[in-house]
């Protein structure tokens, strides 16, 4: 499959799997070929709005402080577009 066929087929999944969660920003971050294991990781990153809440708290902080945004890496096999694993991915902000 074409590379833009992975992401959607990731962001489809991810939204319905999500859809109960009011999560806000969804946004692909990264896409990989595993080569090996025939299969694609998309990385998509998203908020979640009661997060909104934990920014609003802390905004005497300064604007220094961001939003979290949490990643999940969505595994979708190459061969038949079937997703096999999401995960959750940590990024570091150095």
């Amino acid at each position: 499959m074409e590379v833009k066929q992975a992401v959607a087929l990731a962001k489809s999944y991810f939204a319905d799997v999500f859809a109960e969660e009011q999560i806000a920003d969804l946004g692909l971050e990264e896409v990989q070929y595993d080569e090996p294991k025939d299969e694609w990781i998309i990385t998509i990153g998203f908020n979640r709005n009661w997060s909104k809440e934990k920014e609003m708290a802390k905004a005497w902080l300064g604007p220094a402080l961001r939003r979290e945004r949490i990643y999940k890496t969505v595994h979708i096999a190459d061969a038949d577009g079937k997703v096999l694993r999401m995960m959750h991915r940590e990024i570091s902000h150095s």
